[in-house]
């Protein structure tokens, strides 16, 4: 079985988890669990140039009350021939503390202090900064590196022993040699060839096991309630600058909320316009690319202690339509041609909406994905470009402002 397919198979087993989740609970259970499970989704469907795999292990509060330990193990190979491939093993010790200013106590920070071993594989070359990089010998050499790091992070306790965190992690190699491999100056989490390592993990998605449990009461009266939402930092900036790089950018979603069963169906449209910036550039200076983006989805959200709380897990399908113009092959004119293109996407997102005064609200989210149908790389790149002509999703929000209503 390839790689590809193993990932495409726990996406599609997280989805179905999500699906199978009783709609009617009207309860959450708080637990303190000691052992947890966690793998990286965003690894899962990581970008074009890395193939990555991160699987955790944790037993908290394990030293003094205080302390937990984790093991984090990464397997992490270049899609790009001659690039150096790794295998890292992460033994954390850290401190998890839950943020009392928000309701429920959900949200959570940790750090820590690990160990990190690395088994590197490579081609013996060298790297420069202002010349090309250069290989030495086409004979694979193998390097065992230590060193000592400090992680930070952020965490959410979704629902019961389901969490996701965020965490960064940073540290210096004292144990192994050095600038040994040809490959890349900086790729994230597979570049441990240099004296220095930094790496992110993004949306891991962990399962927590234990007991001690506290029922709490969420239920809402009314079962059903409506919604509106438009991005303030896109409308904003649109605006503002509607002759940036960035172009002019709209986005708002439509919401009907089930409220006894935790669920909210929302249809978030988005619209993007390069026109105005393209205008603004001297004839001989337009280049071919994008020139419009727009896009309708639909999203279901699971609020797993409710909307009083506001955390949820969502799934999510989106149709894309892309225009922009091509490059001709005739030397003689500086004609572009138009293009256009359809496209299909699935995806996962997790995120947090807090309520205001029970009607206006702030969303925040992640979202992860990938262009399951049509045409990717289809436009070449310019001053004016879009993520959705790449085969994956990866969409932070932030500065979404709702309002919720009844009819």
């Amino acid at each position: 079985m390839n790689f590809k397919l193993i990932k495409y198979l726990i996406f599609a087993f997280i989805a179905f988890i999500l699906t199978g989740l009783n709609g009617q609970i009207q309860i959450y259970e708080k637990q303190t669990q000691p052992f947890a499970f966690n793998t990286n989704l965003c690894s899962l469907v990581s970008y074009k140039s890395e193939k990555s795999i991160h699987i955790g292990l944790s037993k908290s509060n394990l030293i003094v009350g205080l302390l937990g330990i984790e093991l984090d193990y990464y397997n992490n190979k270049s899609r790009k021939k001659y690039n150096p491939y790794n295998q890292i093993l992460d033994i954390n010790l850290v401190c998890k503390r839950k943020l009392p200013r928000f309701t429920g106590k959900q949200f959570y920070v940790t750090g820590g202090t690990f160990l990190r071993y690395t088994y590197l594989v490579g081609l013996p070359g060298k790297n420069f900064t202002e010349a090309p990089q250069i290989i030495y010998s086409y004979n694979e050499k193998s390097i065992h590196k230590i060193g000592l790091g400090t992680s930070l992070g952020v965490g959410l306790n979704i629902y019961k022993n389901i969490f996701f965190e965020n965490s960064v992690k940073f540290g210096r190699y004292f144990i192994g040699k050095n600038d040994q491999l040809y490959g890349q100056l900086f790729s994230g989490i597979s570049d441990q060839d240099a004296t220095y390592f930094f790496s992110i993990d993004i949306f891991k998605f962990g399962c927590k096991f234990g007991s001690l449990t506290t029922v709490v009461d969420t239920q809402e009266k009314n079962n059903s309630k409506f919604g509106v939402s438009v991005n303030m930092y896109r409308l904003l900036k649109s605006i503002l600058k509607p002759d940036s790089d960035s172009g002019i950018s709209y986005s708002l979603s439509l919401s009907y909320y089930f409220t006894k069963q935790n669920l909210e169906f929302e249809v978030p449209l988005y619209f993007k316009n390069f026109e105005k910036s393209v205008l603004m550039l001297e004839e001989n200076d337009v280049e071919p690319g994008l020139r419009e983006v727009n896009h309708i989805g639909v999203c279901m959200k699971k609020y797993f202690y409710g909307f009083e709380f506001g955390t949820y897990l969502s799934g999510f399908v989106r149709y894309c339509h892309l225009r922009g113009e091509l490059d001709t092959d005739n030397f003689s004119s500086n004609d572009l041609v138009e293009r256009s293109e359809d496209k299909l996407a699935i995806g996962l997102g997790a995120g947090y909406k807090y309520f205001l005064n029970g009607k206006w609200y702030l969303d925040f989210y992640l979202q992860v994905g990938k262009y399951m149908i049509g045409e990717n790389d289809v436009f070449p790149s310019s001053d004016f470009d879009d993520f959705n002509d790449n085969d994956y999703i990866h969409d932070i929000g932030s500065l979404k402002i709702g309002y919720r209503f009844n009819i």
